[in-house]
């Protein structure tokens, strides 16, 4: 009788273990990953991806994922400088409003392929909160934000 208890107790614990939901993980950048690409690399859905003030100097892309990626203490001490070298912030893989961009200045973007210098969405719908999109460019359309279904 105590073998059959104790193979119940032993089963049940694996189910609530199993059904249980997967806790979001806080992925601190640059103190855990060195770069916000590197973050969001990491993250794995409903993860956040939180920088620490500064200037992070590269291009990003979201990949799909439904992350959150914040700059801790908002857009006027935390920015992403795209180095003239593309769209600074990149979402082209399906992304919805759970995919957040918070807190960051966006600056000296170029545009891939001419076009979204800051940020470039496409068949994308994220959610882009208190952020501050200046001193972008693009060849043809969206020197701040270009969006296309």
């Amino acid at each position: 009788m105590k073998t059959i208890i104790s193979a119940a107790i032993a089963v049940l614990s694996v189910t609530i273990l199993s059904a249980s939901p997967a806790l979001a993980a806080t992925i601190h950048v640059p103190a855990f990953q060195p770069t916000i690409q590197a973050g969001i690399n990491y993250a794995s859905a409903g993860d956040l991806v939180f920088v620490e003030p500064g200037t992070y100097t590269e291009n990003i892309d979201f990949l799909g994922k439904a992350i959150t990626v914040q700059g801790e203490y908002g857009a006027g001490v935390t920015a992403i400088d795209g180095d003239q070298s593309g769209s600074v912030v990149t979402f082209e893989n399906g992304e919805t409003a759970t995919s957040v961009l918070e807190g960051f200045t966006i600056k000296n973007g170029s545009g891939t392929s001419g076009v979204g210098g800051g940020i470039y969405c496409d068949s994308s719908s994220p959610t882009i909160t208190g952020c501050t999109i200046s001193g972008n460019k693009a060849s043809n359309s969206g020197g701040g934000v270009e969006c296309t279904s």
